[in-house]
């Protein structure tokens, strides 16, 4: 929040923005390669459409994704990737809201999906759901942290 929005208050209208285009930024996707802990070369990319993105504090909660590709549930889909994970991610939780996915890292069991939610109590309890389910696309658990600044990501944004 600007100082002319602590003193004058807020002159955004979220309801009003979500209808709009103007919700989700223009795509600016920059490809990482990285070493995942076990010295492994793995890649990731961000979408630094979000680096100047100006309604951030609309959407507070970060939620890391934490997906494991090396379980029995992953293993028996062969048809299962990366991108298709990422679009059930996002299509669930902008059923119930605005979700930004951020990023996306690989690591030695799987990969880490960074979103940022407008409704935490809800899409928290809808990917709850998912966990207990058996029949779950995959395997992974899911950690929340209220980041009104987005500042969980602000180094990726940075590479």
């Amino acid at each position: 929040m600007g100082i002319f929005d602590k003193i004058f208050g807020s002159s955004i209208d979220w309801n009003e923005i979500k209808n709009t285009t103007h919700v989700y930024p223009k795509d600016s996707i920059s490809l990482l390669q990285l070493t995942t802990e076990s010295g492994a070369i793995g890649t990731g990319w961000i979408n630094k459409g979000y680096q100047d993105y100006k309604y951030k504090k609309f959407t507070p909660y970060n939620f890391l994704i934490v997906v494991n590709l090396a379980d029995d549930i992953a293993e028996a889909n062969s048809e299962l990737n990366m991108g298709t994970i990422e679009d059930f991610f996002t299509d669930e939780m902008r059923k119930i809201g605005v979700a930004h996915i951020v990023a996306r890292v690989v690591t030695d069991e799987g990969l880490n999906i960074e979103m940022y939610i407008e409704n935490v109590k809800d899409s928290y309890e809808k990917l709850q759901e998912f966990i207990e389910d058996p029949k779950r696309l995959v395997t992974f658990n899911v950690e929340v942290n209220e980041d009104p600044k987005w500042r969980a990501v602000r180094d990726l944004m940075n590479i």
